[in-house]
C-alpha cells in the first residue's frame, strides 16, 4: 500500500486512516458529516496525492490531448484547465479527468482508480493517430497534490500562502517558483464549488501542508478525509471512480453526457460511441 508525502501530517492531526485505491489516506479526522458540512460552509483541505498526474510534452502534445479527450478542448490554452472524459475502443467511459495547459506542456489529472487505464489509453492514442513526437511521464509518485475546496477556499488560501495568487482566475493554472521549488496552482469548480489545487514536488509537501495545518483554524479550513470527498464527488459526477469502481459498459450518451461530446473532431473511441 502506498503512502502520500503528507502521511506524517495526517497522523499529527489525528486522522483515522484507511485504504483507498491502494493508498493509505485519511478516512476522516472528526467525522465525515462534519467535514462535509465544513467544506460546504467554508472550505475543506483534502489530500489528492493519490490522484494520477501524467505529464505530456512535445510537438504532438496538443494533438494527443485532443485525441484523448472526447470533450471539447478548444478552450485549453496556456494557463487554462478543462474537465472532460475519455473513452476506450468500445466507446465506453474510461475516466473523468482534468487537463492543465502549462505553456506548451500539459498535465493530466486522473481519478485514482483510473490512472493505469488512462496511461494505456494514451499509448493507444499515440499509435492510432501516429503521434510520435510526444513524451508522457507518470509524475504521481514524484509530486503531491492538495485541494482546498469550498466557497471560501480562494480567500483562505490567499491569506496563508507566501505567494501572490490573486491574479489566478476561474479555470486557470499558474506556476510559481518558491525557493527553487515549482508549485502549480489550479483554480476551478471541479466539485461544483470553488476548488484550489496545489501540485508540488513530494519534497515540498510538508511545507504546503504545514502552512495549512498552522492556520487552518484561523482561516476556517476543515481537514477532511476520503469519506467526505466521496460524498462530494457523488453529488457532482454520475459515477464513483474514487473507490476503485470501474465504468465498464457505460457510454456517454446513456450517461446523459451527449452535450459534452465533441463529435466534430477525431478522438479515440469515437466510431463506437453510437
Amino acid at each position: 500500500m502506498q503512502v502520500t508525502p503528507l502521511e506524517s501530517l495526517h497522523k499529527q492531526l489525528g486522522a483515522e486512516l484507511g485504504e483507498y485505491c491502494g493508498w493509505q489516506l485519511p478516512k476522516f479526522y472528526s467525522n465525515p458529516e462534519d467535514e462535509l458540512a465544513g467544506t460546504k460552509q467554508g472550505c475543506g483541505a483534502f489530500d489528492f496525492s493519490h490522484f494520477g498526474r501524467i505529464g505530456v510534452k512535445g510537438a504532438d502534445a496538443e494533438n494527443l490531448i485532443n485525441a484523448l479527450l472526447a470533450t471539447d478542448t478548444s478552450s485549453l490554452v496556456a494557463g487554462k484547465c478543462i474537465d472532460g472524459f475519455c473513452c476506450n475502443g468500445k466507446g465506453e467511459i474510461v475516466d473523468f479527468l482534468r487537463a492543465l495547459a502549462n505553456g506548451n506542456s500539459y498535465l493530466i489529472v486522473t481519478q485514482p482508480a483510473a490512472k493505469e487505464a488512462v496511461l494505456e489509453l494514451i499509448q493507444k492514442c499515440k499509435s492510432q493517430f501516429a503521434l510520435e513526437k510526444v513524451d508522457v511521464t507518470d509524475l504521481t509518485n514524484k509530486t503531491a497534490m492538495i485541494s482546498i475546496s469550498g466557497p471560501k477556499a480562494f480567500e483562505s488560501l490567499r491569506n496563508i500562502l507566501p505567494l501572490d495568487i490573486s491574479s489566478i482566475g476561474p479555470d486557470s493554472v499558474e506556476k510559481f517558483n518558491f525557493f527553487m521549488m515549482n508549485i502549480t496552482i489550479v483554480r476551478s469548480n471541479w466539485l461544483g464549488i470553488e476548488s484550489i489545487e496545489l501540485i508540488c514536488p513530494s519534497s515540498a509537501a510538508k511545507f504546503a501542508g504545514g502552512a495549512i495545518e498552522k492556520y487552518h483554524e484561523r482561516e476556517g479550513i476543515t481537514p477532511a478525509g476520503m469519506e467526505a470527498l466521496k460524498s462530494l464527488i457523488l453529488e457532482s459526477y454520475p459515477f464513483e471512480n474514487i473507490s476503485g469502481a470501474a465504468n465498464e459498459g457505460i457510454k456517454p450518451i446513456s450517461a446523459e453526457l451527449k452535450k459534452q461530446l465533441d463529435m466534430n473532431k477525431d478522438f479515440y473511441g469515437k466510431s463506437a460511441i453510437g
